[in-house]
């Protein structure tokens, strides 16, 4: 966490990214599990974060907090489209198998 107080003047917002990163990690853990979208989902995260680093990095005095809204916005539906097109039709699939 402290490398990312020597990128971000702001600590919050160093914070707060470190947190959606976690948060994503996480999910990537538990919710990403089929081939495909374990190779679309960090790629599709990797381009989300590097425009927000694009962007506060170029603009310095800009609306940091505006971007981190957008990217986080841009990352939960990302997160949604993932749980619904991948895992749920699992679950589906998996809800005819009988048990003993």
């Amino acid at each position: 966490l402290m490398f990312l107080f020597e990128f971000f003047d702001d600590q919050m917002l160093a914070f707060m990214v470190f947190s959606v990163v976690w948060v994503s990690e996480i999910f990537c853990i538990v919710k990403v599990r089929g081939h495909a979208d374990m190779r679309r989902f960090p790629q599709l995260f990797l381009a989300l974060f590097c425009l927000f680093l694009v962007y506060i990095f170029s603009f310095p005095l800009g609306f940091s907090y505006v971007a981190f809204s957008a990217w986080l916005c841009a990352v939960a539906a990302t997160m949604l489209y993932f749980v619904n097109h991948f895992h749920h039709p699992a679950d589906r699939d998996s809800s005819n198998v009988t048990t003993l």
